[in-house]
């Protein structure tokens, strides 16, 4: 039963993210794909990725110990931090303890997990800015 309800929910969140992604702005001279191409592409593969367990659910699924299930929620809510301060902290401010926390989590030092946060985020920016040149939240230092 789980699993239905778990691949019902990643349905409607594949749905609205879809529904979202359509209601975003062209401006005049854009790629010939638009700026909603790859949201909704995004949309889709987690749409038919919510179809497997709704079409062949797991007869006993095993349910994370407390602990981690802690862990889950820290991370979501790490997820829903960094949306709302990337555009007012900058794609770099905003990346960067992102980044560390969850490789702090994931079994990092802080050291360790600070510069992994430090080089996602400048790599990250290289790739969208330079490489794919979509433009990023610039934030109050102007990077």
């Amino acid at each position: 039963m789980s699993d239905r309800i778990l691949g019902i929910c990643a349905l409607l969140f594949a749905l609205g993210f879809v529904f979202e992604a359509r209601r975003i702005s062209a401006p005049f001279l854009v790629d010939p794909l638009g700026p909603q191409t790859f949201p909704m592409l995004v949309g889709g593969l987690i749409g038919a990725a919510a179809l497997w367990p709704l079409v062949r659910p797991d007869p006993a699924p095993a349910w994370p110990a407390p602990g981690r299930i802690g862990e889950l929620v820290a991370a979501f809510a790490a997820m829903v931090l960094y949306a709302l301060a990337l555009r007012p902290l900058g794609f770099l401010l905003a990346t960067v303890p992102f980044a560390a926390f969850l490789a702090w989590r994931l079994g990092g030092g802080p050291g360790a997990s600070l510069l992994f946060g430090l080089l996602v985020a400048l790599l990250l920016r290289f790739v969208f800015a330079s490489l794919l040149g979509l433009s990023l939240p610039s934030g109050p230092l102007g990077f």
